[in-house]
This record gives C-alpha cells, structure tokens and sequence, in this order.
C-alpha cells in the first residue's frame, strides 16, 4: 500500500469518527505561471529549488507571497515569487465554506544540456 493512499484511508477513517469535527481541504493549484529566468542568464546545466508561501484568500487569487526556502540564486527567487503571485487556486474550504489559507510550494527549476 502506497504512503498517500494509505494517509487517505487514515484520514477518511479519523473524519468518519470524528462526526463533530469541520472538514477542512487545502487550496487547489488551478493555474500556474512558470518563472521568467532570461534575466537571470542562467548557464546550462542547472537544477535549483525555490519554496514560496502563499497566502490564498477566499476568492483564490494569491494575495501574499514571500520567499520561504531560497535558491542560492536571487534573481531565481526574485522571478519565482513574481511568478507566484499570478498563480490562481480553488480556494481552501471549511465544510463548504470557502476560507483564507497559507501554503508553502516548493518549485524546481532546472534545464539540462
């Protein structure tokens, strides 16, 4: 049994006995905007990985984010965060109420030869 199925049916199973308990689900990545690296004139080969958080407001635009995790690269940085902000997600949800949340994304950039 794979780790993610077997946290789903620990999870489903926790909801089920737990009947008084809100269900709440995470903000959903609808569209995403890939970092413009050009300025960051980037020699081949390269592998980097940049985390942002992300403050997700109830209309599922990004209405906050800041580098958490850097790439040893700033202009890496500086494009992934600026790319972030365009990032578009269904909204987290409280039963079926939608919900303010934050989320930390991590985003690999590389490029081979």
């Amino acid at each position: 049994m794979t780790t993610q199925l077997a946290l789903a049916m620990f999870l489903l199973q926790f909801v089920h006995n737990s009947p008084n308990m809100p269900v709440v689900t995470a903000p959903v990545l609808r569209y995403q905007l890939p970092p413009n690296l050009t300025p960051c004139h980037l020699t081949v080969p390269y592998k980097m990985t940049t985390s942002v958080a992300i403050n997700v407001g109830i209309d599922g635009n990004a209405h906050g984010v800041h580098l958490a995790h850097s790439s040893g690269n700033a202009c890496v940085d500086k494009e992934t965060v600026e790319a972030a902000a365009h990032f578009r997600f269904a909204p987290a949800l409280k039963e079926t109420k939608p919900i303010p949340a934050t989320i930390t994304l991590t985003m690999n950039t590389s490029r081979e030869r």
